[in-house]
């Protein structure tokens, strides 16, 4: 019987599956190890040449814009200087404050209203900001 106990290296394929026939051995299902070839090759190149396209994007990135990393760090006040930046005169003043959020929105009233909500960038760019030690314990845009 097939599911005697003893099974032999062609029937492990299907070892008490409860088939009545033998199975027999397909090559075409399995191949030894040492007549398969490493697949792997592709895919590894495909990955190293996603990273080096990377580092070109980054490189290239810094190199249009070199205080693009700088941005993504620290906020940037109305003057251009990074808030806590260290080496910098706002060392000091990790934080920004915007002193005049409800007039800015006011003059961008019109464009807040039309932009798509993936441009809203555009108007975070234009907001008069300040750096400051603390944000205050309270603010009020109808009285500030």
């Amino acid at each position: 019987p097939p599911c005697s106990g003893r099974l032999q290296a062609h029937d492990a394929a299907m070892s008490c599956c409860g088939c009545c026939s033998e199975v027999k051995w397909n090559e075409e299902l399995y191949v030894s190890r040492k007549k398969r070839g490493c697949t792997d090759i592709l895919c590894l190149g495909l990955l190293v040449a996603a990273w080096v396209g990377m580092g070109a994007l980054v490189g290239v990135s810094i190199s249009r814009e070199p205080d693009l990393l700088l941005r993504l760090l620290y906020p940037e006040d109305d003057y251009g200087q990074f808030c806590g930046r260290r080496g910098t005169e706002v060392h000091s003043l990790p934080k920004k404050l915007f002193p005049d959020l409800d007039g800015d929105f006011q003059k961008k009233a019109e464009m807040l209203a039309t932009l798509q909500y993936y441009e809203y960038y555009k108007i975070i760019t234009d907001l008069t900001g300040i750096c400051v030690d603390e944000c205050p314990d309270g603010t009020s845009l109808s009285e500030p």
